[in-house]
């Protein structure tokens, strides 16, 4: 598969994991349903990936453990932004700004090339999401600040991780080996809060949610960090993956929770022509 469909897959992937997360949010704390996630999905990757070597480089170790600090702190804003915005729309929206860090952070310490033409289409993904959630007509809830701040703070905390997943690759390690145990440490790390918090690890409800949303971040973060790896530039993945918000949008049309408006449709037009100029 090329890097494109490995974006096109996790974006598919992604789309049904942030429905998962928003339902368990009504039956655990983030922390606990999180340590399932990663932990499961970080263990379903690594059988499949993971093969025996001799040695792990110091630095390899070091990138690994920022990039699960980075999946942890990440995955637990986003959660933090659902739990204070409901419209899943938003948030990925004002979470698009990760697209400009990622382009940046690509020529700056990748040796991306400047292609003036793609970054339109980056920037053309990102404002036709925009246009689809429609943010200037946000309920009361949608405008506190809150919301905001913790979707920020998860755009810097994904870019970091796919500065550190992209490093790995550089240096030849499996990126799918080290998604595994960075899923793995990132699980860890939430077991370690729940514990902290006094919270109970034993999966009471919704166990065929829990098991779904661990199958779908399973199949969403291999092709994602995939793709990462294989793409000239970590924004073009990132951008694509921006599709999710249209799908979302799509799935509230289909059960009659949102309508077509002809302003949503060219945002949705717009999202979709450039990720296949994109890809």
């Amino acid at each position: 598969m090329t890097w494109s469909l490995y974006a096109l897959t996790a974006a598919i992937a992604y789309t049904a994991q942030m429905l998962g997360m928003q339902r368990l949010q009504k039956s655990y704390p983030i922390s606990v349903f999180m340590a399932y996630l990663w932990i499961g999905a970080g263990t379903l990757i690594g059988i499949v990936f993971i093969r025996p070597t001799e040695h792990l480089p110091l630095e390899d170790g070091l990138l690994l453990c920022i990039a699960a600090f980075a999946s942890w702190m990440g995955m637990h804003a986003v959660n933090a932004a659902i739990k204070i915005q409901p419209n899943i729309g938003y948030v990925s929206a004002v979470g698009s700004v990760r697209l400009i860090f990622a382009y940046v952070v690509s020529l700056w310490l990748f040796g991306a090339l400047f292609e003036p033409v793609k970054l339109i289409y980056v920037a053309g993904t990102a404002m036709g999401a925009i246009l689809v959630v429609g943010l200037r007509r946000q309920d009361r809830a949608s405008k506190q600040t809150p919301w905001v701040l913790w979707t920020l703070l998860s755009s810097v905390s994904f870019t970091l991780l796919f500065v550190c997943a992209k490093a790995l690759a550089m240096t030849g390690f499996d990126v799918r080996a080290a998604t595994s145990i960075l899923m793995l440490l990132a699980g860890l790390m939430y077991v370690g809060s729940s514990v902290h918090n006094g919270q109970s690890l034993k999966p009471t409800r919704d166990h065929l949610t829990l098991v779904a949303t661990i199958a779908l971040s399973t199949i969403g973060n291999a092709a994602f960090f995939s793709s990462l790896a294989a793409a000239p530039n970590l924004a073009y993945p990132a951008a694509i993956d921006n599709l999710r918000i249209i799908l979302l949008y799509l799935a509230a049309l289909i059960v009659g929770t949102d309508r077509l408006e002809p302003i949503k449709g060219f945002g949705i037009l717009l999202t979709f022509a450039c990720a296949v100029l994109l890809a």
